[in-house]
């Protein structure tokens, strides 16, 4: 009976009791203030929490600085792509930052650096990126290989060889 008069009480009159609370979960709490178990509590609370979050702020900045790279995925189709066109290869030329060279079907093919990015062009049209984040694109043709070396903005090198199958 007692505790149903509590309850509408506290329901009523939005007050707690004062036997509700003696009947607390935390019996630290004093009416004049925190006491020093309950600083020791906040406090360590305080420092688990800063803690926690110093991992997660590292990893952010981290994650931050690699997005300047070229990502692993990014350069596999690269390389892929790269591989079987340049294998067919007919009469490839280098001029600055990019690479003409003419395909299977007849078509003029280049691979130009354009800003931070590297783009595929089919005969001086289109923009399809096969790179980004790059910040030198340096081509070298020999008589019987292509080869590439990408320095990413990050400072990373990645280079790509290529034999040539097309018979001069």
């Amino acid at each position: 009976m007692k505790s149903g008069i509590l309850q509408a009480n506290l329901a009523f009159t939005g007050k707690r009791s004062r036997e509700l609370k003696r009947n607390s979960a935390f019996r630290f709490t004093d009416s004049r203030g925190f006491s020093f178990l309950n600083m020791l509590f906040s406090l360590g609370i305080f420092t688990l929490i800063v803690s926690s979050l110093f991992p997660l702020l590292l990893f952010f900045f981290k994650s931050v600085e690699g997005s300047r790279d070229i990502s692993s995925l990014e350069w596999e189709f690269f390389s892929e792509q790269a591989m079987i066109e340049l294998r067919a290869a007919e009469n490839p030329s280098v001029s600055m930052d990019k690479l003409d060279f003419t395909d299977r079907l007849g078509q003029r093919v280049t691979y130009q650096k354009y800003g931070n990015l590297v783009r595929r062009q089919v005969n001086r049209t289109g923009h399809e990126i096969i790179l980004t984040n790059t910040a030198q694109f340096q081509v070298i043709v020999d008589q019987e290989k292509i080869a590439m070396n990408i320095m990413s903005e990050a400072g990373k090198i990645r280079s790509l060889t290529v034999r040539s199958i097309y018979e001069k």
